[in-house]
């Protein structure tokens, strides 16, 4: 029973550790994306669960901006 949960829990952790790369990843390249993409973004940052959220907030904050957050939510409408 044991094994099961170290297992589960090392394959949380692997799970969470490449989302987090590829969060990075689209945090560098937003810049670069306009419209539909970037919504797609911002999206994806939004919803990404606490436990994949590395909480160097440096990276997190300049890519999402007040222009984003507007181009965001009139696209929801």
């Amino acid at each position: 029973m044991m094994d099961i949960d170290i297992n589960e829990n090392e394959q949380i952790t692997a799970v969470c550790s490449l989302i987090r790369r590829f969060a990075h990843e689209v945090l560098s390249r937003q810049k670069q994306y306009r419209d539909d993409l970037l919504i797609s973004c911002l999206q994806f940052i939004i919803s990404l669960p606490s436990e994949c959220i590395d909480y160097d907030f440096a990276d997190y904050v300049p890519a999402i901006q007040v222009e984003d957050f507007i181009l965001f939510f009139s696209e929801l409408k």
